[in-house]
């Protein structure tokens, strides 16, 4: 063959190596048979009738490009220093490491490994105090038209808690609903949300019950309802009877129900109005018995270093919820527990991850709960500090016993290892919540719509 035919064939083997040992083809340190190595450059040309190779030496490389012509083989040597492209090759290897699909691995020369060293005889941290991550997303308000949504990505979770009702009424088809005739009185729902009725809102239920008597039921502030099968605002609905300005009879049409008159609209088949009420249990004992764990919280220092609160003084914490006026919470994690005894005294009742604890403070009376104005834990924070006498015996302690304590069930057993810290929930009650939780995760997309009156702006802060 001629030098013109070498150079063509040269660059079909050459072509056909990279297509069939590239990095999507072959795994990182997998071994390339010799084999294979013969009968790819055998058939990379059908002028290539035998070949003979020496046994290959494979050296990782970096091929900037398809290979699918000779100007797009760019091949550069991350492990040659006098390769005039050696920075393109680290560049190349930067946004694959950035980009997630290669690893980054830096080996530490510093010190050599020896069997049962001596840890403590290295200079190196010898204690993690605390890892802390943070994150920032905005969520986009779905206005008017707009669909957009935020795409949850790796390493994120979003998780919406919200509080777990009960029906407390059930209004079914043919019972009649109306809103007062004030401005702002009337407001939409969303089918199967929950919906707190604002000090502006006033809803009229309207039926004739099984002894023939009329009622006439005004819902106000603070009432919660939930619309199955339909939403208020839907444009479909005609107004089946009429209630007088004052509210007190009912009519069958305008004319006759008089000035001022409150269309009234009939529920429909297969939809309910609701009125719920929390799934909580209330604690309001003057001496309680309970105890807590809870997990440490990091808190950043004034010297740039994370500080380890709450891991001692295992105080309970509670958070200002900003959509319930003076209002605190704390939502139990992961390993977090608060348990008080049955009211035999015989039994534990344990609360677990996803349980909220919560607490309304009026004239601002905070009753055993601590208000340092946030000096301790941050602005917005009150917490539950426990009893002295308990503090060195519940100062550490042991999951895995404390696991074993709950899980008897008794309270001798478990007032073997822990003791009780008693608080006063007698002027500033302890409401436990039940919750429902969904959780978002890698690939969800999520948007937001806003209700009326509230504060949330798309922004999420996570740790």
């Amino acid at each position: 063959v001629n030098t013109n035919e070498q150079a063509n064939i040269l660059k079909n083997v050459k072509n056909a190596l990279y297509n069939n040992f590239n990095a999507r083809e072959v795994e990182f340190g997998e071994e390339i048979p010799y084999d294979e190595i013969v009968r790819v450059i055998e058939g990379a040309d059908e002028r290539i009738k035998l070949a003979i190779v020496d046994d290959p030496t494979i050296t990782s490389c970096i091929i900037k490009g398809d290979g699918n012509s000779d100007s797009n083989i760019i091949v550069f040597d991350p492990n040659n220093n006098d390769d005039n492209t050696s920075n393109t090759s680290k560049n190349i290897v930067i946004d694959n490491i950035l980009g997630g699909r290669i690893q980054l691995y830096i080996k530490d020369t510093s010190f050599s490994f020896d069997y049962d060293m001596d840890l403590a005889s290295l200079n190196q941290q010898k204690y993690l105090g605390a890892v802390k991550s943070s994150v920032t997303m905005s969520i986009p308000n779905q206005t008017g038209d707009s669909t957009e949504t935020y795409p949850v990505k790796k390493n994120e979770t979003i998780q919406i808690v919200e509080d777990s009702y009960i029906s407390k009424i059930t209004y079914p088809a043919y019972v009649y609903y109306g809103f007062g005739k004030e401005e702002g009185s009337s407001f939409n729902t969303t089918v199967d949300v929950p919906y707190k009725l604002t000090e502006s809102n006033l809803l009229y239920i309207y039926y004739v019950d099984s002894n023939d008597a009329v009622q006439i039921i005004p819902y106000e502030k603070d009432t919660i309802i939930r619309t199955t099968g339909f939403g208020f605002g839907e444009t479909n609905k005609q107004a089946a009877r009429w209630l007088n300005s004052s509210a007190t009879k009912v009519y069958d049409n305008e004319i006759d129900a008089g000035t001022g008159a409150i269309p009234l609209y009939a529920i429909g088949q297969n939809e309910t109005i609701e009125i719920l009420t929390q799934n909580k249990v209330t604690l309001k004992g003057a001496q309680q018995n309970c105890f807590w764990y809870t997990q440490p919280i990091i808190k950043d220092g004034t010297d740039g270093n994370a500080n380890i609160l709450n891991q001692v003084d295992n105080d309970l914490i509670f958070y200002k919820d900003d959509s319930k006026e003076d209002t605190y919470y704390h939502i139990l994690e992961e390993n977090e527990v608060f348990i008080y005894p049955s009211d035999d005294m015989f039994t534990l009742n344990t609360l677990g991850s996803g349980t909220k604890l919560e607490v309304t403070i009026t004239d601002n009376q905070f009753g055993d709960f601590t208000n340092d104005q946030g000096s301790k834990y941050g602005e917005g924070t009150i917490y539950l500090e426990v009893d002295s006498k308990n503090k060195e015996k519940n100062k550490v302690i042991d999951l895995e016993v404390l696991s074993e304590a709950i899980n008897s069930q008794d309270v001798a057993t478990f007032r073997s290892s822990y003791n009780w810290n008693i608080k006063s929930f007698a002027s500033v009650n302890l409401n436990i919540v039940e919750t429902s939780i969904s959780t978002f995760v890698e690939k969800d997309k999520v948007g937001y719509t806003k209700e009326e009156n509230s504060t949330f702006d798309g922004s999420l802060n996570g740790t």
